[in-house]
C-alpha cells in the first residue's frame, strides 16, 4: 500500500510545523478538547500524510526541536504559499471546538512570525479561514 506523504522537503517542513506546533496549540489553552484532537488527525491526513500517528513527536524537547528545524527551513527557503497553508491548518485547528482561545492566537502569531509573517498576513489568513470554516 502507498502511503502518501509530502514529496518534497518544504511541503514536509510544512507538515512537521502543522504537526508540532498544532500538538503545543491543543494544549494552549490548557483544555484539549476531544474536537481539537480529531481535527488534528483530520488536518494532517487531508493536508499532508495517510499516517498522522507517525508524525506525533510526543518528547518535548525532540519536538521543539523538529519544529525549530522546520521553522528555519520555511523561513530560509519557503513561499508564501507554505507559510499560509500552515497558519489556516492551526487556525482550522483553534477553531475546531467552536471557540479560538486568546491562547491559541498568540501561539499562531508567534508560530507565523518565527517563519518571518507579520502580524496583519496572519490576521488576513485567519479571518479567511474561520469565513470558510463556517
Amino acid at each position: 500500500m502507498n502511503k502518501r506523504y509530502p514529496k518534497n522537503k518544504l511541503d514536509e517542513a510544512a507538515m512537521r510545523v502543522f504537526a508540532c506546533a498544532g500538538f503545543e496549540l491543543i494544549f494552549a489553552d490548557s483544555d484539549p478538547a476531544n474536537k481539537e484532537c480529531d481535527a488534528f488527525h483530520a488536518i494532517l491526513t487531508e493536508q499532508f500524510t495517510d499516517d498522522s500517528a507517525a508524525e506525533l513527536v510526543l518528547d518535548s524537547s525532540k519536538r521543539e526541536a523538529r519544529l525549530r528545524d522546520a521553522i528555519n527551513l520555511i523561513k530560509a527557503m519557503g513561499g508564501e504559499q507554505e507559510k499560509a497553508l500552515v497558519i489556516s491548518c492551526l487556525a482550522r485547528l483553534a477553531i475546531a471546538d467552536g471557540q479560538r482561545a486568546p491562547e491559541e492566537s498568540f501561539f499562531i502569531l508567534d508560530t507565523a512570525m518565527c517563519m518571518g509573517m507579520t502580524p496583519a498576513q496572519v490576521q488576513l489568513i485567519i479571518l479567511e479561514t474561520t469565513k470558510t470554516q463556517s
